[in-house]
């Protein structure tokens, strides 16, 4: 810019000194003209670039995979300093075209994401669209603001020395605000994953409720079992508690700005007759592709009634070894089911053994399972939809 700027101040000050030919400076100031013109045209570039991204629905994703706003408060300081520079160094046009390329981006994203089956319930008690164009309403609020704002500081004709130092205060003030909020947030998290461990008290009723929201069940169920893990808890229960049958049920719930979201599950249940020796072992891969979204799985759980096993070992013949305890309902100790529960790394070797052991490290029996992701399509279906496994019985005598 302060080369046509130099260019058209020769021109002027030779015309001055020579009135009489005023032609000189038609080629100088038709050069600066097209300079100004490119320079503006690529500003509008730029303008248009930075909007075309879905702003939208990069908020609205980061709130569906890590449960926080932050997407949303990113996105309104991000449209607000592109508004107030745009305006500041050139024009709205370009902000009204760019708005109308992030919008019609969103839109694509959002469809192509119906087909997830959480996608449709995160955003409850709206749907993805309606929050779609509510967030989309909303961000037009803090540009109009910055456009504003931009027109008065632009009338005062400040230099371009306190042009940075303004700029600078901006990104500044806003880049402290983010990472507090960030930090508070994480902090908020925490906590409430902590408290929702304790059974019997009111955050791990909240957890509760989430999961008979989604979940729905007919009959009433009782938590034996939650573990904190690092976005949620896994919350480990049970439905009928038969005499002649088991059943163990997993859920995971992520902790958000909006409260607990059930995120994903699984159960196994039969009757106790169909396995003699007591040790009963289902599997739920890891879904995190599939989900978007950061889960604990896999995970390996299941229940025991054979009263002789004590304890648990897992491994994967290789790398992975690990001792599982027997988790007793604490306000029914005398059940004859006893449940577990173990993570799998996902690192760990094709196929998994799970071994029983008695009070005094006898072996009792003994499962070998074959992860999912091992499996062929024909093997999954063939196994179930809780648990795809293939199993064979190792007793001792």
């Amino acid at each position: 810019m302060s080369s046509w700027i130099s260019n058209l101040f020769i021109s002027i000050t030779f015309v001055l000194l020579q009135p009489n030919k005023p032609y000189i400076m038609v080629i100088p100031i038709k050069k600066a003209r097209r300079e100004l013109s490119n320079e503006k045209l690529g500003l509008n570039i730029l303008i248009l670039g930075l909007y075309g991204f879905p702003f939208v629905y990069f908020s609205m994703y980061k709130d569906f995979s890590n449960g926080s706003m932050i997407g949303y408060l990113l996105m309104l300081i991000v449209v607000s300093m592109v508004a107030f520079f745009a305006t500041f160094i050139i024009s709205v046009t370009s902000l009204i075209i760019g708005n109308i390329v992030s919008t019609v981006l969103s839109y694509y994203f959002i469809h192509n994401m119906t087909a997830n089956v959480l996608w449709g319930s995160y955003f409850s008690p709206l749907m993805p669209s309606q929050l779609f164009i509510l967030v989309s309403i909303l961000m037009l609020i803090p540009q109009l603001i910055a456009i504003i704002l931009a027109r008065i500081i632009k009338k005062k004709r400040p230099t371009v020395f306190s042009r940075w130092v303004y700029l600078l205060i901006v990104v500044t003030s806003l880049s402290l605000l983010l990472w507090l909020v960030n930090v508070l947030f994480d902090n908020i998290r925490h906590q409430r994953i902590m408290d929702a461990a304790a059974l019997n008290t009111s955050a791990s009723f909240a957890v509760q409720e989430a999961i008979e929201v989604t979940r729905m069940y007919k009959e009433p169920f009782q938590p034996v079992y939650i573990e904190p893990v690092s976005n949620g808890v896994l919350v480990l229960h049970r439905r009928f508690f038969k005499e002649d049958g088991f059943d163990v049920n997993v859920e995971f719930l992520r902790w958000t700005w909006q409260g607990w979201k059930w995120t994903w599950g699984g159960w196994y249940e039969g009757g106790v007759g169909v396995e003699p020796n007591g040790l009963f072992v289902a599997y739920l891969q890891n879904l995190d592709d599939y989900l978007q979204t950061t889960t604990p799985f896999p995970i390996l759980f299941g229940a025991v009634t054979n009263k002789d096993i004590k304890n648990l070992r897992i491994t994967d013949g290789a790398s992975y070894n690990k001792e599982v305890s027997l988790i007793i309902d604490p306000r029914n100790p005398n059940d004859h089911q006893r449940t577990w529960f173990a993570k799998i790394p996902r690192g760990a070797d094709k196929e998994l053994t799970i071994t029983g052991f008695g009070a005094n490290g006898e072996r009792i029996t003994e499962r070998t399972l074959i992860r999912d992701e091992f499996l062929t399509d024909e093997e999954q279906s063939t196994a179930g939809t809780t648990s795809s496994i293939l199993t064979t019985e190792n007793q001792t005598e």
